[in-house]
């Protein structure tokens, strides 16, 4: 058995080339025992989702090649087996460590040892089963989006999304007119002075300023769901909708963390404001008092 398998992992690296039509780049048995790791990683896509990073390059084949080979094996994979079983293997040819990674019986692409992120610690077991399990994901992310009801759905929530989007989209720009109305408003009513000078203009300014930047703010957020729900909604982009919600929902737990933290310091600043706003109370009324004693009438 370990020796069908061990020339199995030759004929699959010898293999992974000439699956992407380049037999001229493919390696003999003697290059096999050449594994260096000078050029560049390249990592292995499957319907947009990243499967394994391989940074070997055995023989002639640099990582890149062989990161090409599996990606047309893969795409030449027929729709039947798309729902196949994915497992992992361990392989050896004298020295030459490795895993093969089989969709049903076919083999579909290997894994060194050499392949492994030197900064990290995964044994080349662990590295070929979390390939194995990435491409599971990704092959039946591709089958489900060939089947129909599928995307009717993906097509009707994003319909209902985006109708929905349009419907805040319109609120907001209501709101920020009613917002805008309204400062102007008391902006004509009221007069602001300040050492003789009016501040209404640049008073009121501000708060235009403020009123547009808040209804952008609210717009944009708005937007930001509305392409995570649309992206989320189709297999092939899947992985963009959850990156962004991934990002979205770390933003709002670094912005609450960091109110949490302000926290204690804002509520010193209140209690500051009110302790200085009851004494400037109590002195004004003190002195009222003591003016308005100087002020009546002595006997």
């Amino acid at each position: 058995m370990r020796r069908g398998t061990s020339l199995a992992l030759v004929l699959l690296m010898v293999g992974t080339a000439a699956s992407a039509a380049w037999p001229q780049d493919s390696p003999d048995l003697d290059d096999l025992r050449h594994i260096t790791t000078a050029a560049p990683p390249a990592t292995v896509v499957v319907w947009n989702r990243p499967i394994v990073t391989l940074r070997a390059t055995v023989g002639h084949l640099t990582p890149a090649l062989r990161a090409r080979g599996i990606e047309a094996k893969l795409e030449a994979l027929p729709y039947d087996e798309l729902r196949y079983r994915v497992q992992a293997q361990r392989a050896q040819v004298g020295d030459l460590q490795g895993v093969m990674v089989f969709v049903g019986s076919r083999s579909i692409f290997s894994i060194v040892r050499e392949d492994l992120d030197p900064l990290d610690t995964p044994s080349i077991e662990e590295a070929g089963t979390q390939a194995a399990d990435r491409l599971r994901e990704a092959l039946d992310a591709r089958a489900e989006a060939q089947r129909l009801p599928v995307l009717l759905r993906g097509i009707a929530i994003s319909v209902g999304g985006t109708l929905a989007f349009v419907l805040l989209l319109s609120s907001i720009l209501r709101a920020r007119h009613w917002m805008l109305r309204h400062v102007r408003g008391m902006a004509e009513r009221r007069r602001i002075h300040a050492f003789g000078v009016d501040v209404r203009p640049y008073a009121f300014a501000v708060l235009e300023g403020l009123a547009r930047l808040t209804t952008m703010a609210f717009g944009l957020f708005v937007a930001y769901l509305w392409l995570t729900l649309v992206l989320s909604e189709f297999s092939y982009t899947e992985p963009w909708g959850t990156e962004l919600g991934h990002y979205l929902t770390g933003l709002l737990a670094t912005l609450g963390l960091g109110a949490l933290d302000a926290m204690p310091g804002a509520f010193t600043v209140v209690v500051i404001f009110a302790v200085t706003r009851l004494v400037a109370r109590t002195a004004s009324t003190f002195f009222q008092a003591r003016l308005d004693w100087d002020q009546l009438p002595r006997l």
